[in-house]
């Protein structure tokens, strides 16, 4: 059998736990299912929470991930058991309500009670309301630190935590703490890579740090990902292949972001399959520590060539390329 009262918050709320009465406890040992679930023009969604009822009278069933549920949205409590032997404490309209000693007078306290034998078809029962309470989560502290991963690492210059979070407001925040072996700290938003000014090895900790309000609180899921990256001291990106022809003027602009010792070179493939650096012509600031490099290779003949570009760098100082332009010109 299963029952379902809708409730409608007037605000952004996090769920803490439901609230029943039972004026009949089942004996067969069946349990209580209830399900918090969306309900979109009269039908039933997904389910945002699912949980198993204690069988008691009062029954109090606290949802640990405390479900979101948005304010003037439509959502249905589905009670579902197997037993008929329980009976759910209801409320009638101008019935007097021993629970609270008053009468039960006011239609704005009323949900929509529905009642069906397959989960499926619904009967809608009037001017009848379930003995329900859902009760809104508070939260206090609203910081807190909780422990990730500890990995042993060798010669590390990056760290990319891929976790996936839940942040319901502004307000809210994750933030990944990874403390090096010799005890510095970076922090790094989840899903963002930390660079580090140098190789590192042995063992580093990860710990997120959850940031919320009294009444919102972000979620860190399960299942994360922790990727540990080596920058190589060198390496190199080569273009596809275009038409070049015979005795052209082959203009290279590179757009770059280019700190300390690190270095970007562009080289042009001859014919013969090796590679000529051009002259550098001038460099221009694009702002934000980005230059334009312009280099020239006059009288270059191929029929077909590509661009390499070597770069070189430290954990400290990554060389970095926004775009590359090439263009075989004629003299």
């Amino acid at each position: 059998m299963y029952l379902s009262q809708h409730i409608v918050p007037v605000r952004d709320m996090h769920i803490a736990d439901v609230l029943l009465r039972l004026r009949q406890v089942g004996t067969s040992g069946a349990p209580i299912k209830i399900d918090i679930r969306e309900v979109v023009a009269g039908t039933y969604g997904r389910a945002i929470a699912s949980g198993i009822a204690p069988r008691t009278a009062d029954l109090q069933l606290a949802f640990a991930d405390t479900p979101r549920l948005a304010g003037g949205g439509e959502y249905a409590v589905v009670i579902n058991s197997e037993s008929p032997d329980y009976a759910i404490a209801v409320a009638e309209i101008g019935k007097y309500d021993g629970v609270t000693g008053r009468y039960f007078t006011g239609a704005d306290q009323m949900g929509v009670l529905r009642v069906s034998k397959d989960g499926q078809a619904w009967e809608h029962i009037k001017g009848v309301c379930a003995w329900m309470t859902v009760r809104r989560a508070r939260f206090s502290p609203t910081q807190r630190i909780i422990s990730i991963a500890e990995i042993d690492v060798v010669d590390a210059t990056s760290i990319a935590p891929h976790i996936t979070v839940s942040l319901p407001a502004a307000g809210t925040r994750v933030d990944v703490i990874i403390t090096l072996p010799d005890g510095r700290a970076v922090e790094t938003p989840p899903g963002v890579t930390a660079t580090l000014p140098s190789a590192v090895t042995g063992r580093i900790t990860l710990a997120a740090r959850l940031t919320g309000t009294a009444d919102d609180t972000p979620t860190l899921h399960p299942d994360g990902q922790i990727i540990i990256g080596h920058q190589a001291a060198s390496g190199d990106y080569v273009s596809r292949a275009f038409v070049c022809g015979d005795d052209r003027r082959v203009r290279v602009r590179v757009r770059g972001y280019v700190t300390g010792p690190a270095t970007i070179t562009p080289k042009i493939q001859r014919a013969n399959g090796s590679w000529l650096t051009p002259t550098l012509l001038s460099r221009e600031d694009a702002g934000d520590g980005w230059s334009d490099y312009t280099y020239d290779a006059p009288g270059f003949s191929a029929p077909i060539t590509r661009v390499r570009l070597d770069m070189t760098g430290t954990p400290a100082h990554r060389p970095l390329v926004q775009s590359l332009v090439a263009l075989p010109l004629n003299l």
